[in-house]
């Protein structure tokens, strides 16, 4: 995502923050008490091993420091207008229609061969270990 955010950075940082907010203000004025905010580890930026949450944040991009952002709007909402607030920082999350062509770098590398792209190659960052996240609800979500 930080690749895309970097496209049009006033757009997308507009879009994450504001289209957050008014999550947050619909949450108020309908009276939903619970809310789980989907967020990323990248908050955590280059960590070296396990990630904890008790690691401080460390933003790497543009995108992270959006949705680090969203999550301390979010928990300043909880505290003024008693909302459970959660947060999930989730790793590279994949399912059904994320085509790793129509997405970051990253996933084309990871999966495109599954969508029969050819011609992968990363520069750099081969030796890492990271986290993905399957999403069975995107299949869910587009079959209604």
């Amino acid at each position: 995502m930080g690749e895309l955010v970097q496209q049009n950075p006033y757009y997308n940082v507009g879009l994450n923050v504001n289209g957050f907010l008014n999550v947050l203000e619909t949450a108020r004025l309908f009276n939903i008490n619970k809310l789980v905010y989907t967020s990323t580890g990248a908050v955590y930026g280059e960590a070296k091993g396990t990630v904890s949450e008790e690691q401080p944040v460390v933003p790497a991009d543009l995108y992270s420091s959006t949705k680090i952002s969203c999550e301390y709007i979010g928990f300043q909402y909880a505290k003024l207008f008693n909302l459970d607030f959660r947060v999930a920082r989730v790793y590279f999350v994949y399912g059904h229609g994320k085509y790793p062509s129509k997405f970051i770098n990253l996933y084309k590398i990871a999966f495109g061969a599954l969508e029969g792209l050819t011609e992968l190659n990363i520069e750099s960052g081969g030796d890492q270990r990271l986290d993905f996240t399957y999403a069975d609800w995107l299949k869910k979500q587009r079959e209604h």
